[in-house]
């Protein structure tokens, strides 16, 4: 696991211990950041289930002006935590560690993009609390935001979540990537 591209090229990140997390590959994580193209110039991003931090921390080093990772995984906060301060981004970045699904609270800044990767059997034993979420999530979003939800490729996404639409979907081996803006009529593919 590495930065693929800006300022921290090159930079290997720690990753937990154990199997209870799920980084994103290099490979996918290229993908995913060829979408997104220049969206992640000067955005606030939330990077929620953040594990070792590994898209957060790419944003930044392509030029994101700050990241909120929540993590609540001892191990994974350990990795992520390291990363920050190892990539140099501890003033661009913000640790939340606990329930992510408890985020975010009344007053948060409004974010650009939002990475929502939860662990693959939340999604499958409980999507309608995790569509509940992503609702609450959109909601606080900027109006030009843009949500990123990583999902096992079987699972069954909705094209649409109250409040949100799905523009694009992209999936790779046991990875699908949906990219979810706010619902409204024509959204075209970011």
């Amino acid at each position: 696991m590495r930065i693929i591209a800006g300022t921290a090229r090159g930079r290997t990140l720690l990753g937990p211990k154990g199997r209870d997390t799920r980084p994103y590959l290099d490979a996918l994580k290229e993908r995913l950041f060829n979408i997104l193209g220049d969206r992640v110039a000067d955005a606030l991003v939330w990077d929620v289930f953040a594990g070792p931090g590994s898209v957060g921390l790419e944003a930044l080093s392509r030029g994101a002006r700050f990241a909120i990772f929540l993590e609540r995984g001892r191990p994974a906060l350990e990795a992520l935590r390291k990363n920050i301060e190892t990539l140099g981004f501890a003033d661009r970045s913000r640790v939340i560690a606990g329930d992510a699904l408890r985020f975010p609270p009344v007053g948060e800044e409004a974010a650009d993009l939002v990475f929502y990767d939860p662990p693959f059997p939340l999604v499958e034993a409980e999507p309608g609390r995790l569509f509940a979420h992503v609702e609450r999530l959109g909601a606080a979003m900027a109006g030009s935001g843009l949500l990123v939800f990583r999902t096992p490729s079987r699972f069954d996404f909705p094209a649409r979540i109250a409040g949100l639409a799905e523009v694009d979907r992209r999936d790779a081996g046991v990875n699908s990537l949906h990219l979810l803006v706010r619902d409204v009529k024509g959204p075209e593919v970011p």
